[in-house]
């Protein structure tokens, strides 16, 4: 058998045939420490946002974002906007999981977001802060709507009692366990124990979103996890069935609403980790 470059060809083949063992073993973990580190970036963005929301509480202690759901108020909406002027850096709105849009921002449409995309903003005719894209999203529970019946009027009678609401981190008791800012496709909104869950995941679903918030958050963004910051701005992750367990506390009286709620956990739900 001749030689080329100094091997022989079945030489030059049992080296090749090594480098690729080699690559399929080390390929699974390599691609695990990517999916670490982008969790880990993920969940540095939220303490930032933790960081930032305390700063804003201080400074508007009765005005906590005022409302996160666009819709009623229209720009007086989105976290990522009232809280424009104490950030900098556009991207700790974005989960590295989700740094891209599926379509381009239109004018009055939410462009609903998932597992591997960003939301984008209904405001396209005035970006801030170097865009108009955010992955996450926040519990209006813990935002201010106060005694103005003008914010309110468009949720009356669709179940958000406004006493429940508790009117920012500043006045939340068991701070550690409500939730602020989170993984989402949606800019966020009220979850409630009835909320429809999607019967699919994330990256399947067409058509209408699923009846309520909750589904909004049911992303599996990171392997059955959301990344979370909460009231007392500290960061964790929450299993996707977590979010409809008496460990997370959405508003005032969830512990309540939450009892004798026995959730019909979808197929592609069934093999996370479930929690009493």
């Amino acid at each position: 058998m001749g030689k080329r470059n100094g091997f022989t060809l079945i030489e030059l083949l049992v080296v090749i045939a090594i480098i690729a063992l080699l690559m399929a073993i080390l390929m699974p973990a390599l691609n695990k420490a990517k999916e670490q580190a982008k969790e880990v970036v993920c969940q540095a963005n939220l303490k930032q946002w933790g960081t930032i929301f305390e700063m804003y509480s201080s400074d508007y202690p009765k005005e906590f974002i005022v409302f996160c759901d666009p819709w009623p108020m229209m720009r007086l909406g989105e976290w990522s906007r009232a809280t424009a002027p104490y950030y900098r850096d556009h991207e700790i709105r974005l989960c590295p999981k989700a740094m891209q849009s599926l379509n381009p921002p239109q004018q009055n449409t939410i462009g609903i977001g998932g597992e591997k995309y960003a939301w984008t903003s209904m405001y396209a005719d005035t970006p801030i802060a170097g865009g108009l894209l955010s992955s996450y999203g926040m519990n209006t529970w813990t935002n201010t709507l106060g005694s103005d019946t003008d914010r309110q009027a468009s949720f009356v009678g669709k179940g958000v009692v406004f006493s429940l609401m508790w009117r920012g981190p500043l006045n939340t008791k068991g701070a550690g366990n409500v939730p602020v800012l989170m993984d989402s496709s949606y800019p966020g909104g009220f979850s409630m124990a009835t909320d429809e869950i999607p019967t699919v995941s994330d990256a399947k679903r067409v058509g209408p979103a699923p009846s309520g918030y909750l589904g909004y958050f049911m992303i599996d963004r990171h392997n059955g996890f959301i990344n979370c910051v909460f009231a007392d701005s500290s960061v964790r992750k929450i299993g996707l069935k977590e979010l409809l367990s008496p460990n997370i506390r959405w508003h005032r009286d969830w512990l309540n609403e939450i009892k004798g709620v026995t959730p019909v956990w979808p197929d592609w739900m069934k093999k996370f980790k479930e929690y009493n």
